[in-house]
């Protein structure tokens, strides 16, 4: 038979676990704002940098043979000054253990050409995320594709 104060401490114990159950809706509104916030700081500061500051240090960019950060200095050694890449998120998903996270989005690329005009390339994304030990979130894989080409289109 277990003592008063052991009875009581399993008892703290076993609430206590229930209170810390993930609620994945909660989770998922997390990761939106993280994906919208890592989007502003790429819209503010560029790519380069809302990239360094989100991405985990095991991150992998499809592409890359580089993790973390080094992969984001890989990517972005030759990105043209004047470039822009923004995205905005659709949806997301939690795992049930609360730990991992995905969101999926549309993001647009604007790239400047020699002759001065912007070319503009659009796709979807998804990037998986990671809860953090700060409790934060950093992305674990972040990957685009590209729509497909628009053909040519004939003026009368």
């Amino acid at each position: 038979m277990l003592s008063k104060p052991c009875l009581l401490a399993a008892i703290a114990a076993l609430l206590l676990a229930g209170c810390f159950h993930p609620d994945p809706e909660r989770i998922k509104i997390e990761v939106l704002a993280a994906d919208t916030e890592f989007n502003a700081r790429s819209e503010k500061n560029g790519p380069e940098i809302a990239f360094l500051a989100a991405i985990a240090p095991e991150g992998v960019i499809p592409g890359q043979d580089e993790r973390g950060p080094a992969a984001v200095r890989a990517l972005y050694r030759d990105f043209p000054k004047g470039g822009r890449l923004s995205w905005s998120p659709i949806s997301a998903e939690a795992s049930a253990s609360g730990d991992l996270a995905y969101t999926l989005g549309r993001y647009e690329l604007q790239l400047p050409t020699p002759a001065g005009a912007k070319l503009v390339r659009t796709g979807s994304y998804v990037t998986i995320w990671r809860r953090q030990v700060d409790g934060g979130w950093k992305f674990v894989l972040d990957s685009g594709h590209p729509d497909a080409p628009r053909p040519a289109q004939r003026t009368q």
